[in-house]
């Protein structure tokens, strides 16, 4: 008979797995090199949150897949650290997500399905929010609306967050966005995520890539505050991103705990080899 396990300790239940096979997996080359990374960090090598970290910062180049997976990771697990209670879809992500992340290292994910198949299947956790909440709606609502990564070349003169920005891909973007009748926002390293029509706060030079630690923590914190209050509590089910992929994926782990859906422009591509040729990882 099946054990009547709450979304957090399944949550639990798939972080301690996740550990356990890593300390499983890992070579003894690799366990050195995560033991020097959790000293030089100041993290016990043995926990889930400092194997993470390692992947993150250490695992060679070109592992972007596992990077992205582990960082996700990191937040579910920062989050069920932080917060009283999860719900079923969270358990179910952290356990996907994981099977992904062993499975793109090379790892039998088996026993990892064989817990998500678990939770899958529980279906006793009750609704975190009333059926007719604005958090629930946002989770079958068909609302759009697109978001449009920030540019380096600013109109000082600009009085509205909407003019402020000149780039190319900023105004192709935008283009795109207002041919399909999308609403936008704005997605900025200095004020996360803003409203075209909001006031300019002017010219700004600040990177994303060059934030350190305590600022990236801060951003994100803005950012799921933003998310909460101009996206899910507005009703809006899904984001289609015009943006680059650094805005992109740090943005994507808050949309999934919000239940908003996202995918990337249709034209994203051909905007992108209009302007460079390629389609880049930064812009």
């Amino acid at each position: 008979m099946m054990q009547n396990f709450t979304a957090k300790e399944y949550v639990g239940k798939v972080l301690t797995l996740l550990g356990e096979t890593m300390n499983k997996e890992l070579s003894e080359e690799q366990k050195m090199a995560l033991e020097n990374h959790a000293r030089n960090h100041e993290r016990k090598p043995d926990d889930v949150r400092a194997q993470l970290w390692w992947i993150v910062d250490d695992l060679e180049r070109g592992r972007n897949k596992e990077k992205t997976h582990a960082r996700e990771l990191i937040t579910i697990r920062d989050d069920w650290a932080h917060c009283s209670s999860m719900n079923h879809k969270e358990a179910r992500r952290a356990a996907d997500t994981a099977s992904l992340l062993l499975e793109k290292l090379g790892w039998s994910p088996d026993q990892m399905n064989n817990l998500l198949q678990e939770i899958e299947s529980s279906g006793h956790q009750k609704p975190s929010h009333p059926p007719d909440s604005p958090s629930n709606r946002s989770h079958v609502s068909t609302e759009q609306i697109a978001i449009i990564t920030c540019s380096k070349t600013q109109n000082p003169h600009a009085t509205s967050a909407g003019e402020l920005y000149t780039g190319p891909f900023y105004k192709l973007s935008r283009d795109e966005a207002e041919k399909d009748g999308l609403r936008f926002l704005i997605i900025s390293r200095r004020d996360g995520l803003i409203h075209p029509d909001e006031p300019s706060n002017g010219p700004y030079d600040l990177d994303v890539e060059d934030m350190n630690k305590q600022e990236k923590q801060e951003w994100q914190e803005m950012l799921e505050t933003q998310v909460k209050e101009k996206l899910s509590s507005k009703g809006i089910g899904k984001v289609v991103f015009l943006a680059s992929q650094k805005h992109s994926e740090i943005l994507q782990p808050t949309l999934r705990r919000h239940g908003i859906e996202y995918e990337t422009h249709r034209n994203w591509k051909k905007i992108c080899d209009k302007i460079f040729g390629r389609t880049p990882e930064t812009v």
